[in-house]
């Protein structure tokens, strides 16, 4: 986040291309972290490089100046609402491994990294940016888990998976008072429980 703090800085506001050493100078950083690092944020629509010049992008622009308020809360949410729109690949893949339940955040480290096929410490930076995205909460207990917006509801059941259940129109009813009904009484009870409960049809021919 230094580094795009610094752009907004030395770059009037974002406005501006700032050379790599310039850039270099100011985080006191070497030109090739520094580049690692840029890679990652023109990735993720913060930045855009010109030849050995870096600088932000409106949404990098605007995110860092945000930044510079009081509450870090705006800041968060609007970077959150950003790469979820953008569907970062991170952001997705982290949704998949948390979408049946909560993970430990070295767990999902290991595991983000191994899809990014890159070393444990990238898996460990993506933790910690996406959960200042409040695209992740993490707990005290080192456990991460999905916003509470975007959990599954617990009780959620497809209907195609629950078999529809046939009522019988003439449960309920005393087998005394069924025969001692006329023919023509009871169809015409068989009809209109049918037609109150709307699943069985009425028995013709009975």
């Amino acid at each position: 986040m230094a580094m795009l703090d610094s752009l907004y800085v030395l770059g009037d506001g974002g406005h501006q291309l700032v050379p790599a050493s310039d850039l270099s100078s100011a985080l006191r950083l070497a030109p090739k972290t520094i580049s690692r690092a840029a890679g990652f944020f023109v990735h993720t629509g913060l930045l855009e490089s010109g030849r050995g010049r870096w600088k932000l992008t409106e949404r990098g622009a605007e995110l860092c100046r945000l930044r510079r308020e009081p509450r870090d809360d705006p800041a968060r949410d609007y970077l959150g609402d950003q790469w979820g729109s953008m569907g970062v690949w991170f952001h997705e893949e982290t949704r998949r491994l948390l979408a049946n339940g909560a993970l430990e955040d070295h767990v999902l480290a290991q595991r983000l990294s191994a899809k990014a096929k890159r070393p444990l410490e990238r898996g460990i930076a993506l933790v910690e940016w996406i959960e200042y995205a409040k695209l992740v909460t993490r707990h005290e207990d080192g456990f991460v888990t999905l916003p509470f917006s975007e959990r599954p509801p617990v009780d959620a059941v497809p209907e195609t998976d629950s078999p529809e259940i046939a009522i019988d129109p003439m449960a309920g009813i005393s087998a005394p008072y069924m025969t001692g009904l006329a023919t023509d009484e009871l169809l015409e009870l068989t009809q209109s429980i049918s037609k109150l409960l709307g699943k069985v049809p009425a028995r013709e021919g009975f």
